[in-house]
């Protein structure tokens, strides 16, 4: 039988560990498609080398109707670096509850450190809002930063969510999951397992 319009093809998901009883995941699908009780979608100031808004960004712009760019465009988000909104309720075909937009800077300025200071916010809005689930979208590819110019950005990321779990005051989320483009699932999948490896080995 045909697959509707509206079906959603499973993603491919991979777990890489856990981290004081939070499952750490990679699935290879667009933010808007993953179910949890928040999503979390990092977005430059602007956008690197004169592009436009593409990838997992790109579709969940559109599934709220272009709302992400007028946010930015009218100064309502601007994605200064840790600078957040939670969008409440959104609309499907988006399958979250909600929806954290945290801002990574400007995309000449970007480190790994920038990337471990902005999950480490996420992080703990996440315990805030006591979300048992989150779906965490980096949004490096989608805003033209690749290949060298993210190296170092899987440890940091972990480094970021680690760290904030173990002084957390609250309890963790349960699961954990970072978005990969589907097209990169696999290279994104072994560099998160080796930056884990590396985080988790004895001293």
């Amino acid at each position: 039988m045909a697959k509707s319009k509206n079906e959603h093809v499973a993603p491919i998901n991979q777990h890489i560990g856990s981290w004081r009883g939070t499952r750490i995941d990679i699935v290879g699908d667009h933010i808007a498609n993953i179910p949890a009780m928040l999503s979390i979608a990092g977005m430059f100031a602007r956008e690197a080398d004169g592009m436009t808004i593409v990838g997992g960004l790109s579709h969940l712009d559109d599934a709220l109707g272009g709302a992400v760019r007028r946010m930015r465009s009218d100064g309502i988000f601007e994605g200064r670096l840790g600078e957040t909104m939670v969008l409440s309720a959104p609309p499907l075909p988006v399958r979250a509850d909600a929806i954290l937009m945290i801002g990574l800077g400007d995309p000449t300025e970007w480190s790994p450190e920038v990337m471990r200071s902005v999950v480490a916010v996420a992080a703990r809005r996440a315990m805030q809002l006591a979300v048992s689930s989150v779906a965490f979208a980096p949004g490096l590819h989608d805003s033209g930063l690749r290949g060298r110019k993210v190296l170092g950005a899987e440890m940091a990321m972990l480094t970021g969510l680690c760290g904030e779990i173990e002084v957390a005051a609250g309890k963790p989320p349960e699961q954990w999951v970072f978005c990969a483009h589907p097209a990169h699932f696999e290279v994104t999948t072994r560099d998160f397992a080796l930056a884990f490896n590396d985080l988790s080995a004895p001293c």
